[in-house]
């Protein structure tokens, strides 16, 4: 939330969504942080450099205000949740909770933060979560 609303007013004070404005790559790079593995940083920095400011502060806007608590619990189709254990965009109670909400839903926990998925790590609990939602399916 706070770099949403940091690229909100951005946006809004500059008015990158008309002049398609994109953020350096230095700039990017110090803002994902010196800690990330060096191809993760190249990719994020690859993906949010092919977009304007403008863009991405309306999409982090969207993304924020999107609730599915009203109706999470009238799902009733064969469902599967991959809860990414480390995650500090998306906390794993708020995944957890939202599982919960779900009848029969599964949970398959990943090791791993919101980027894990571009990991090998990622595709075994993934698998599961499919092969379940299949099997499930077919029943």
């Amino acid at each position: 939330r706070v770099v949403e609303s940091a690229l909100g007013a951005l946006a809004t004070g500059i008015g990158v969504a008309e002049t398609g404005l994109r953020l350096p790559t230095s700039a990017l790079r110090a803002v994902l942080g010196p800690r990330r593995p060096l191809d993760f940083v190249d990719w994020a920095t690859a993906e949010l450099g092919r977009h304007s400011i403008g863009m991405l502060a309306e999409a982090a806007g969207s993304v924020s205000r999107y609730q599915a608590r009203d109706w999470i619990g009238q799902v009733d189709v064969p469902t599967a949740v991959v809860v990414t254990t480390r995650d500090r965009i998306v906390p794993p109670d708020a995944q957890l909770e939202m599982a919960e909400a779900i009848r029969y839903a599964t949970v398959h926990p990943v090791d791993g933060g919101h980027g894990v998925c571009m990991r090998d790590r990622f595709v075994a609990p993934l698998f599961d979560a499919c092969s379940t939602v299949a099997a499930r399916s077919i029943a």
